[in-house]
C-alpha cells in the first residue's frame, strides 16, 4: 500500500500536516507479526481494537525497535492492538514529526511535553 504524507511548504521549515494523517489507512502489522516489520526509519502509531491512537513513537529502525525488550510493557497493555507506520526519509525530522502528531492526536500513553516511552501514564 502506498501512502502519501503531506508537508506544508508555507512555513520556513517544512512541517507535517497532521489533519491529513489517517493512521488506520497506513501500512499495519498485528503485534503477533512484528517480525514482518520493515527495517526503516519511521513514525508509528499503536491503535487499539477500536482504532483509537494509544501511542505515537519514532524510531530509526522500526523492526529493531519493536522486536526489542523495551516494548514488552506496551505489548501487555495493548494485547489486541496493531502498529501502523509511515517511513521518514531523514532521521533528522523524526522528533519534529513525532511532536506535531502527538500534539494533534493526544494519545493516551504519550506524556505531553516529554519524549518518553513510559506506558504507565494514566490519562
Amino acid at each position: 500500500m502506498n501512502c502519501v504524507i503531506i508537508f506544508s511548504s508555507n512555513q520556513k521549515n517544512k512541517m507535517i500536516v497532521p489533519k491529513v494523517v489517517k493512521p488506520t489507512l497506513l501500512p499495519s502489522i498485528r503485534l503477533d507479526n512484528l517480525e514482518k516489520l520493515p527495517e526503516i526509519a519511521a513514525i508509528y502509531f499503536v491503535l487499539n481494537d477500536k482504532e483509537e491512537v494509544l501511542y505515537i513513537g519514532k524510531t530509526e529502525n522500526i523492526k529493531q525497535k519493536w522486536n526489542s525488550d523495551d516494548k514488552q510493557e506496551l505489548l501487555e497493555v495493548t494485547k489486541n492492538a496493531i502498529i501502523t507506520y509511515f517511513a521518514v526519509a531523514s532521521v533528522d525530522i523524526l522528533n519534529q514529526i513525532e511532536t506535531t502528531l502527538i500534539e494533534w492526536f493526544k494519545p493516551k500513553y504519550n506524556i505531553t511535553g516529554k519524549n518518553t516511552t513510559n506506558f504507565d501514564h494514566k490519562p
